[in-house]
């Protein structure tokens, strides 16, 4: 459970991220998924990564209500779009270091909109 990196006392450098952070129950828990993420990093530590966005929602998905829907496999998912997410970032000291890439493909659960990143804790 990607929850429990709040019991992580220590910090570091680089923390990659990938296919987790979408796995969200709701907006509020994203952010704060975010939260923890930024606050496993050193200053000017990075966290890279990739996340699930709504720029494409497979029709398979169960939409719950706002940004959360259910896959096929009974996992939430919260949604939002690629700048939103970025938006979010940002309000907890994560910054761009270089333009993220996004793309649709069918994952093998289906339909998917990634956004892959790289992002600097800055304080």
């Amino acid at each position: 459970d990607i929850l429990e990196i709040s019991n992580i006392a220590k910090k570091f450098n680089i923390v990659v991220a990938s296919g987790v952070i979408h796995q969200a129950k709701s907006r509020k828990e994203l952010g704060e998924i975010i939260h923890m993420l930024a606050n496993l990093l050193e200053e000017n530590g990075v966290l890279i990564g990739n996340v699930f966005t709504s720029d494409a929602i497979d029709q398979d998905m169960n939409h719950v209500g706002g940004d959360v829907y259910i896959t096929r496999e009974g996992l939430y998912m919260t949604l939002v779009s690629n700048k939103e997410f970025l938006d979010v970032c940002k309000e907890h000291g994560l910054c761009l270091v270089c333009e993220p890439s996004k793309e649709v493909k069918n994952v093998g659960t289906g339909k998917r909109s990634i956004l892959r990143f790289e992002l600097r804790k800055q304080e």
